[in-house]
């Protein structure tokens, strides 16, 4: 038997006992308690059939404090002391985790809506019934990977037979793949209004995401901590947000949204073009005869297929005129410039110069404007912000005060952190106080829709009476002003301008080939 060696204080039930000696490979006190984490491998010094064989041993040493300590590196200790419960889970479990994360964040954006937007009640219901048809459509995809087809229902030659099974391998995997990322929820959000007929279009949700009034961006932060610990990191990198969709990814998301459930068969898929009409209008602040401009043009060229969406599954579609909004968007284009060729008593040159040289909106913000400035950092040219005046950098400013620094007394992230982050993030907050009196801000007017809208158009009108039109042509002040309509659309709905320019372009030899038909 082992004899007692002297070492650190046992401390189990307030044990004061310092003698250790090794029973069956286990240092144990001299009252008995083991001590845990402390392995010994063929520690029999008596078996001599061991004799020249190497035997392996945990090496224990002494830290600062006296108390013995294993060979085991840092990683290594910390792997082991892991329990299931904080383990990452993978494949099948990975997959179902997500769906449930994804489901969670869809749900929290539902709320926002018809809380904060006063989207209708019944709007949650529609967004479960499409939920729950991708949810159908992925369950397919998985009885049809998990049937594959067997060597004995085809009947392959020597030369294909490596290529048909690598082929069919190919299919099933991308049939595995969900597709789904935070684009997908906001694809869902926008085909739910479509069906119900409400004035949102997908301008709307992508200035609610960039002036976070929906959930978009870190939207794996709200999920619950037990499940952020499960997932692996490439699903919580689907979750992230990331950047706003651009180059008419939304579009195409969409498309393929619609595809993958059949949504025009199921659900209804027509957009009304007058409150669009309006839109643009608004956005681009023409005058309201325009509206009707447009519209009895489109009843003219006729409505085709009376401005469905439309439901594409593939990866590289480019035919962006399909899309029933980028349509509208490119009539109007087409007959705003059709209309000042032909009406040129009715708006003079000074008129379109003025449009084209519109100063800055009137100074008194609305909600609107302040989130149409913070969504224009995302797709607007980043040096504009050095063009700011003092009313556009306190608005901005007050934005990010109330959207990203709460009242961190009662901020629930709190919760989570040690005590020394907690100290350091007040000491933080100290430098920068958000209440002082040194620095009194003018106090800001926050106009209501309607009276911001008034005050642009009085802003324009003013303005186009002062105007002078220079020394261009009718036409060349045309082609300027089509340039700007387009930039302007381009960037409040997420596309390049080169792809609404090619849409202009298709959709106009679409209407020449109408009207000569008539």
């Amino acid at each position: 038997m082992s004899t007692y060696i002297r070492g650190p204080i046992c401390g189990t039930d307030n044990c004061p006992s310092r003698l250790w000696r090794i029973i069956a490979g286990r240092r144990t006190c001299q009252y008995g308690h083991v001590m845990e984490g402390d392995i010994e491998f063929n520690n029999d010094d008596d078996d001599m059939t061991s004799a020249g064989v190497i035997t392996r041993r945990l090496n224990l040493t002494t830290n600062a404090i006296g108390s013995f300590q294993s060979s085991l590196n840092t990683s290594q200790f910390n792997n082991s002391q892991k329990t299931t419960r904080d383990k990452k889970i993978y494949g099948e479990d990975a997959k179902f985790l997500f769906l449930k994360s994804f489901q969670f964040i869809l749900k929290r954006q539902c709320q926002c809506l018809i809380q904060e937007m006063n989207f209708p009640d019944q709007f949650e219901t529609v967004v479960k019934c499409i939920w729950l048809e991708m949810l159908k459509s992925f369950n397919d995809d998985d009885n049809m990977h998990n049937d594959p087809v067997t060597d004995t229902d085809v009947n392959y030659s020597d030369d294909d037979n490596v290529a048909e099974r690598i082929s069919r391998l190919n299919k099933d995997a991308s049939r595995s793949k969900l597709g789904l990322h935070m684009t997908s929820t906001i694809s869902i959000l926008y085909m739910a209004s479509v069906h119900m007929g409400l004035p949102v279009f997908t301008c709307d949700f992508i200035k609610w995401i960039c002036a976070a009034r929906l959930p978009y961006f870190k939207s794996n932060k709200s999920l619950p901590k037990s499940w952020r610990i499960k997932l692996p990191n490439y699903y919580l990198e689907l979750l992230e947000g990331g950047t706003p969709p651009n180059n008419a990814q939304y579009y195409n998301k969409i498309a393929a949204t619609c595809a993958k459930i059949s949504f025009n068969s199921k659900f209804e898929c027509k957009i009304n073009p007058r409150p669009f009409i309006l839109k643009l209008i608004l956005l681009t602040t023409l005058s309201p005869e325009f509206y009707f401009h447009t519209m009895n043009s489109i009843e003219l060229i006729g409505y085709d297929d009376d401005f469905e969406l439309i439901a594409n599954a593939k990866t590289h579609f480019t035919s962006y005129h399909l899309h029933p909004e980028l349509r509208l968007m490119s009539y109007f284009i087409i007959i705003v410039r059709w209309v000042l060729i032909c009406q040129e008593e009715r708006y003079s040159d000074a008129w379109i110069s003025a449009l084209i040289e519109e100063p800055s909106k009137t100074e008194t913000s609305s909600k609107d404007s302040v989130e149409r400035q913070v969504t224009n950092l995302f797709y607007d040219n980043k040096d504009a912000i050095f063009d700011w005046d003092e009313t556009k950098t306190l608005n901005y400013l007050e934005w990010v005060e109330k959207q990203y620094l709460p009242n961190h007394h009662n901020d629930a992230n709190n919760a989570d952190l040690s005590i020394d982050r907690k100290i350091a993030k007040r000491k933080l907050m100290k430098i920068f106080p958000m209440q002082s009196g040194n620095f009194p801000l003018p106090p800001s007017e926050h106009l209501s829709f309607i009276d911001h809208l008034q005050e642009n158009y009085l802003q324009f009108k003013n303005f186009s009476d002062n105007n002078y039109a220079g020394d261009f042509s009718r036409s060349e002040l045309i082609l300027q002003l089509e340039g700007k309509l387009i930039q302007t659309l381009a960037m409040e709905f997420a596309i390049s301008v080169d792809q609404l320019k090619i849409c202009v372009h298709k959709m106009e030899r679409h209407c020449m080939t109408n009207l000569k038909g008539k």
